[in-house]
């Protein structure tokens, strides 16, 4: 079970919805739970692996903290091979830079 933690430079909300938007548009069966620090995606793949994502905000410090949100990223990997887990990761990436560009 592989584990991945990315740090991004967007706000917890634009993170929790273009995850939700990415599972949608690949048709992915996955059940999402919220609680008061976090979301968490529980998604089937389509190799018969499964991905667990969870997005937490960071708590901003500093004069920038309004400017300047950040929210963590952690994801977690089962019976996926490395092959399939790239390609996730990649899917991924793609839908951040388009949130960021």
């Amino acid at each position: 079970m592989a584990e991945i933690s990315w740090d991004l430079g967007f706000a917890y909300a634009e993170v929790v919805s273009r995850l939700d938007t990415l599972l949608s548009r690949k048709q992915l069966p996955y059940r999402r739970e919220y609680t008061d620090a976090e979301a968490r995606f529980h998604a089937s793949l389509p190799d018969q692996g499964r991905v667990e994502l969870r997005a937490r905000p960071v708590e901003p410090s500093g004069p920038l903290r309004v400017v300047h949100q950040r929210t963590v990223l952690d994801m977690r990997f089962e019976d996926l091979d490395p092959d399939q887990e790239k390609a996730f990761l990649h899917k991924l990436n793609i839908a951040f830079l388009r949130l960021g560009g």
